[in-house]
């Protein structure tokens, strides 16, 4: 991840450690973006999947003589399933899957630490697209040109010192303002945030110890 210093919505306090923050940035930290910063609350999970199947389980001699099979199954009390129809095979891994549980609050500027986070956070999760059709209108008002819509950004995820994910996806967003509003501009001071992340692909076993990371470019 780069730089955030100019363009940082969310926390700012140098006084909480960066061990306990949460940065997510867009994918490839395009120019004027923003990187949003969090505090981490406690019951963060992280969900690796492996998929495993059992296709040998209907697979026995007497499947393939099926009358004959079940008589002697019938008549003997024996089986033709032996160990090979419980053996199972893998099929593939998910992507990785986090809950991230957020909390924002205000100590200067609501705006900025509050509000700003929380709508970027919402923007980073919606996609941009074209009202009616997938073309759009050119910029000189006649006809069409290459102007498709837009899917929902690939962000880039900074959890505490230690662990990075490059290009993740949010899969949902859920916002809990608390009833406590700034005295002179009515915004709220605190939000707490749910995001449900996933990576675009599962992850291969080499690729483990790279999302471990002294991300010293963070700790402030």
């Amino acid at each position: 991840m780069g730089s955030t210093s100019n363009l940082l919505v969310g926390c700012r306090s140098a006084s909480i450690d960066s061990s306990l923050k949460c940065f997510i940035q867009y994918y490839g930290a395009p120019a004027n973006s923003k990187t949003v910063c969090a505090i981490l609350q406690e019951g963060f999970t992280k969900d690796l999947h492996s998929q495993w199947e059992s296709p040998f389980g209907e697979d026995t001699v007497g499947s393939y003589f099926q009358k004959i099979g079940g008589l002697i199954q019938s008549q003997s009390g024996v089986t033709t399933k032996t160990q090979l129809n419980t053996q199972m095979v893998w099929s593939g891994n998910e992507p990785l899957s986090f809950q991230l549980p957020l909390v924002f609050f205000a100590q200067e500027d609501p705006q900025s630490e509050v509000m700003d986070a929380v709508l970027e956070l919402q923007k980073m999760a919606s996609p941009e697209l074209n009202e009616n059709i997938p073309l759009g209108v050119s910029k000189s008002g006649q006809g069409m040109d290459m102007n498709l819509g837009r899917m929902p950004s690939f962000v880039t995820i900074c959890i505490g010192r230690h662990t990075l994910y490059n290009k993740c996806f949010i899969e949902s967003f859920q916002e809990t303002h608390q009833n406590m509003n700034s005295a002179d501009e009515r915004l709220p001071i605190h939000a707490e945030v749910s995001l449900s992340v996933r990576t675009y692909r599962m992850l291969n076993a080499s690729e483990i110890q790279g999302t471990f990371i002294n991300a010293k470019q963070f700790n402030r």
